[in-house]
Parts: C-alpha cells; structure tokens; sequence
C-alpha cells in the first residue's frame, strides 16, 4: 500500500517487472518452445487525508481490484493506477 507520494514510483516497478519479463524466455516442463508472459498491473493509490475513520482499506483494495480488471481487460502488458477519490 502507498501513499500518494511513494505512488509515483509504483508505475517505474511495474513497468521494470514487466520488461524483465518480456526479456526472459520461460519454459514449460512438458515442452521446448518458450512460453511468452505479459504482465498486466493494477495500482491504487491514496491520499493520507482519504484515511477517514479508518475505513480505507476495503475501500483501497476494492480499488487495487478495479484497477487489475482495468488492466487485464485492456489487453496484455497494460497499466492502470487508480486513487482514492
């Protein structure tokens, strides 16, 4: 969980996985072709302020959810980042 501040580095991560990834060849066991994996990524973020009677984190992690099925139904190797409102 970050706060809205240490979010902005979030994307720079999941861009760097996502690369790693795309770079690498992985294999399955029961065969010799590589396997392609693409990796789509949901952040939410929230502002300090957004913490209000220490409801949030449902209400975070129900918006890290959105922001995944954003993500995967934008097609392969997407990035959503969603906050709080």
């Amino acid at each position: 969980m970050l706060t809205a501040p240490a979010a902005t580095g979030a994307p720079l991560a999941a861009n760097r996985l996502r690369d790693a990834m795309a770079g690498h060849e992985f294999f399955n066991r029961d065969s010799t072709d590589p396997v392609k994996l693409t990796a789509s990524t949901g952040i939410a973020y929230w502002e300090p302020a957004d913490a209000k009677n220490g409801t949030w984190e449902p209400q975070l992690i129900a918006l890290a959810e959105r922001a995944l099925r954003a993500a995967t139904l934008s097609g392969p190797n997407r990035l959503v980042m969603l906050q709080t409102s």
